[in-house]
C-alpha cells in the first residue's frame, strides 16, 4: 500500500473522501506507481521464461491504470453535473426567495392598511356608542316637542 503525506492525508479528511474508492485519485496514483513498478521490474528482470509473466504484469498493470483513469473521469463528470445541477437548483431558490420576499412585503403593507382601518372602525363605533348613550340620556330628560305641545293643548 502507498504511503500517503499529511498534505494528501489532511485534504481527504476535509473533503471526505474515501482514500481507495474506485475512480478517486489516489487510486489512480496507486495503479499508475504500480504500473512503473511493473515496468522496471521487467526492465531490470532476466531473459529466462519470466519475460512472458512480466509483459502479462505489465498489460495487466496498463489495464487496471485506464480502467482507473476512465472510473476517474466518470467521477469528475459526475461532480460537474451536481455542480450544474446545485447551480440550477440555486437560482430556482434565489428566484423563489426573491419572489417570497416581495409577497411579504406586499403582506405587511396590507396589513398596516388594515390596522389603520380597524382602528378608525373602533373610533367610529366608540363615537356612535358614546352617541347613542347621549341621545338615550337626552331623549328621557326632555321629551320630543311634538309630545310637549300635545300635553300643553289639552
Amino acid at each position: 500500500m502507498a504511503h500517503l503525506d499529511n498534505t494528501t492525508l489532511r485534504e481527504r479528511i476535509l473533503t471526505s473522501g474515501a482514500g481507495n474508492a474506485r475512480g478517486s485519485l489516489t487510486k489512480v496514483a496507486s495503479q499508475y506507481r504500480e504500473f512503473i513498478h511493473q515496468l522496471m521490474r521487467t526492465k531490470s528482470g532476466s531473459d529466462d521464461g519470466s519475460a512472458d509473466n512480466a509483459a502479462a504484469a505489465t498489460s495487466a498493470a496498463a489495464t487496471n491504470i485506464k480502467t482507473e483513469l476512465l472510473l476517474h473521469d466518470l467521477e469528475i463528470r459526475k461532480s460537474i453535473l451536481s455542480s450544474q445541477a446545485y447551480s440550477g437548483n440555486s437560482s430556482t431558490y434565489n428566484a423563489t426567495l426573491s419572489q417570497m420576499q416581495s409577497s411579504l412585503s406586499s403582506i405587511q403593507q396590507d396589513i398596516e392598511t388594515l390596522t389603520s382601518t380597524l382602528i378608525q372602525q373602533r373610533q367610529v363605533h366608540s363615537r356612535r356608542k358614546e352617541y347613542n348613550a347621549l341621545a338615550k340620556i337626552a331623549n328621557e330628560q326632555h321629551p320630543p316637542i311634538h309630545k310637549t305641545k300635545s300635553e300643553l293643548e289639552q
